[in-house]
C-alpha cells in the first residue's frame, strides 16, 4: 500500500497503519477462501500473499521450448519465405 500523499489527504500514512496487518501462514488453500480477504477493506486491510498457486511455468508446459528460448535459435530464411509466399 501506497498512499497518494499529494491528492489523497485522507487516506494518509497514518490511516493505512491503523489499518493494515499483515497475513499470518497458512496462506488459505482454495480462491475462494481467498477472495473475502482481498475484498476487505476499512477497518482492517490484509497484506501478505493472499493467495499461491503452485504451478509449473510457461516453457516447462511446452516441450517446443526445452531447446531454449525462439529468439536464441538460428531459422533458415528460405523457411520463413516458403510459409509467406503460401499465403
Amino acid at each position: 500500500m501506497q498512499p497518494c500523499v499529494s491528492y489523497n489527504k485522507v487516506n494518509t500514512n497514518d490511516w493505512y497503519k491503523k489499518r493494515v496487518y499483515e497475513l499470518e501462514e497458512p496462506v488459505p488453500d482454495t480462491l475462494d477462501n481467498a477472495i473475502p480477504l482481498a475484498l476487505e477493506w476499512g477497518d482492517k486491510i490484509p497484506i501478505g500473499i493472499l493467495y499461491r498457486r503452485e504451478t509449473t511455468d510457461f516453457t516447462s508446459r511446452i516441450p517446443f521450448l526445452e531447446q531454449g528460448s525462439l529468439v536464441s535459435r538460428s531459422y533458415e530464411t528460405s523457411a520463413v519465405q516458403d510459409i509467406l509466399d503460401a499465403v
